[in-house]
């Protein structure tokens, strides 16, 4: 698709520039163009996808700070859907805190079903694989 080609590319390209700046601005413009093409992402190498989760945590996570709990629910489900399946394994702080913030946003926004099913799940997840040394 042609327009979601155009979002990644507008989004890469603003990616290459966000280490100059603390700008919130910046990261939630960024995080949105790379998400409006999550489609091509899911196609992609699982440590891209890795690095475009923990980007959608990070926007997640400010954007709660400020209170846009619909941008950080956004931004904290796309974070989720480009997990590899494997992620809890290997990366269990990453999918734990994704799915927790993810949960909090869920319940600031009155989804609390969502809210309960997302922290549900994370805890079965934790419950399921060892992550003493993958939560440090």
């Amino acid at each position: 698709n042609e327009r979601c080609r155009f979002h990644h590319d507008i989004g890469m390209a603003l990616l290459s520039n966000i280490q100059a700046t603390d700008s919130d601005e910046i990261l939630f413009s960024t995080v949105h163009q790379i998400n409006r093409s999550a489609s091509l992402l899911l196609g992609y190498p699982a440590e891209t996808r890795l690095s475009m989760a923990e980007l959608n945590l990070k926007a997640g996570s400010r954007a709660i700070q400020c209170s846009y709990f619909m941008s950080a629910f956004s931004y904290l489900q796309v974070g989720a859907e480009l997990l590899p399946a494997d992620s809890w394994k290997e990366h269990g702080k990453l999918c734990a805190d994704l799915h927790f913030l993810l949960s909090r946003a869920a319940y600031a926004l009155g989804k609390i079903d969502d809210a309960s099913l997302t922290l549900k799940g994370c805890i079965e997840e934790m419950e399921n694989v060892e992550l003493n040394d993958k939560l440090d």
